[in-house]
């Protein structure tokens, strides 16, 4: 049997899925493009069973839905819903994890702006294992001596090192 992956966006006023973003699930067993004729799309991929659940995030927050369309009617319904529900979830981490990664790559990207456009000194050091703040602070000098790394400077930084590429410097102990 031949699957068709399909991506689409399209308005979901007067469609099937419009219920779902009230934050509820919705089954329509069968008859599903009679009940909305003006959406095309059911129309023209011959769907005949619906049913849809709600994507929810963090705080609650609707970020849309997932549905599960057949050209049939769907013989076990609380098995497709149950399955439906476990993917509703894990797409919801998934879209949740990518916001946090994409922001976290602004971040970065802004960090690496800032760093290479600024005209003081800059280096970004990484102390693995974290120090305790509760060292003296002789010790705390012993400590990144020990265990800094840098991972990243700016121009001036290494033109004070009297180096001539980055590489030369990252990767090397805050004290050499």
């Amino acid at each position: 049997e031949k699957y068709n992956h399909i991506e689409a966006t399209y308005c979901l006023h007067d469609r099937p899925g419009y219920e779902v973003l009230s934050g509820v699930g919705k089954v329509y067993r069968s008859g599903v493009s009679e009940k909305f004729p003006n959406d095309e799309y059911l129309a023209r991929l011959g769907v005949e069973s619906y049913i849809a659940v709600p994507l929810i995030g963090e705080n609650y927050q609707q970020l849309g839905l997932i549905s599960l369309m057949h050209t049939s009617e769907i013989p076990n319904i609380d098995l497709a819903r149950s399955v439906l529900n476990i993917f509703a979830i894990r797409a919801s981490a998934e879209i949740g994890r990518r916001r946090i990664q994409a922001e976290k790559d602004k971040t970065a990207q802004q960090r690496q702006v800032f760093i290479e456009n600024n005209s003081s000194c800059m280096f970004v050091i990484d102390v693995d294992p974290p120090m305790p703040v509760t060292l003296s602070v002789p010790k705390q000098v012993q400590w990144l001596a020990e265990y800094s790394q840098i991972v990243d400077c700016n121009i001036a930084f290494i033109e004070l090192l009297c180096k001539s590429e980055k590489s030369e410097v990252v990767g090397n102990g805050l004290f050499g």
